[in-house]
């Protein structure tokens, strides 16, 4: 590279490459990772959510038969393993439709026939082994516990507390940044491809040494975003989180882990490509000279 100015404007650029790559990357992980109901999805299975809520259920209602005198056996169809599967995805599915777009209502509406069902039998044989008139007092006290049975449920299978997180708006702010982290993530693509174009046409005479300076934008980007994410793994700085509910605790650590491993497997891929850049590089240097001492 013989002019000073080339070698000036390359360096411009390829900074200027870095921090695009960088939006690209981080917008990329946005969309396909964080914003995808498909991650929260799995962590249902990996993490066990299901099994550790139902075991939160049962042991909950087992403390409160002797306040409300009612037996964990009315509950026992509706908070088991497989009933509280169905709701926690009914969650993560309804709030990430609401957040991209695809529902128009925040919220879940379970089936919770079966709950009624079983609660109103155990309060008619209760009442009519007791002698207690079905009045509207008696309606009341049933309605009441049928509500609060079916609010604690939804609420135990919420476990990434989506509903806390609208009672705080930020849900909604989500909803209103969604639609611009594609175009954001279409505008920084396209921002790579045309300083990748410039570096080429400032490179003109000396066409392979692009291959160097995009090798060195992809190194570059790809070290500052695994050194921050490999610390986040490697210290466990996730689980200092005060979180006492075991499977809350396990459903938000297991998420973002889960970004900072897309974010390391993005930058090892990013390695990948920068030294596949710098092979290109060598191979083309090669070529020139050969050609060039040829002659």
């Amino acid at each position: 590279m013989k002019k000073a100015s080339t070698y000036l404007f390359s360096v411009i650029l390829t900074i200027l490459l870095i921090l695009s790559m960088l939006g690209t990357i981080g917008l990329m992980l946005m969309k396909f990772r964080a914003l995808n109901a498909g991650t929260c999805l799995q962590l249902v299975q990996s993490q066990d959510l299901a099994e550790r809520v139902h075991q939160s259920l049962e042991k909950y209602y087992q403390e409160q038969e002797n306040v409300t005198g009612i037996p964990l056996s009315v509950y026992a169809d509706s908070i088991s393993t497989g009933e509280c599967d169905k709701l926690i995805r009914l969650s993560i599915t309804n709030a990430f439709g609401y957040m991209n777009g695809t529902v128009d209502e925040f919220g879940i509406k379970p089936d919770f026939s079966e709950l009624k069902a079983d609660m109103t039998a155990f309060f008619e044989d209760y009442a009519e082994k007791n002698d207690f008139e079905k009045d509207e007092t008696y309606q009341k006290k049933l309605d009441e516990a049928q509500l609060a049975a079916q609010t604690n449920i939804k609420t135990e299978c919420d476990v990434f507390r989506f509903a806390t997180l609208q009672e705080a708006g930020l849900i909604d702010k989500v909803k209103k940044v969604v639609p611009y982290v594609g175009f954001g993530l279409i505008g920084c693509a396209a921002a790579d491809l045309l300083l990748f174009l410039l570096l080429l046409a400032v490179n003109r005479k000396e066409k392979q040494h692009v291959w160097y300076w995009l090798g060195n934008s992809l190194l570059v980007s790809a070290i500052l975003i695994m050194i921050p994410a490999v610390w986040l793994n490697v210290t466990r700085w996730f689980d200092k989180f005060a979180v006492k509910t075991d499977q809350i605790f396990a459903a938000v650590t297991g998420y973002l882990y889960g970004l900072t491993h897309a974010a390391i497997t993005a930058a090892g891929v990013a390695i990948l490509l920068a030294v596949c850049s710098y092979i290109l590089f060598i191979i083309q240097h090669r070529m020139r000279n050969a050609r060039t001492n040829g002659r």
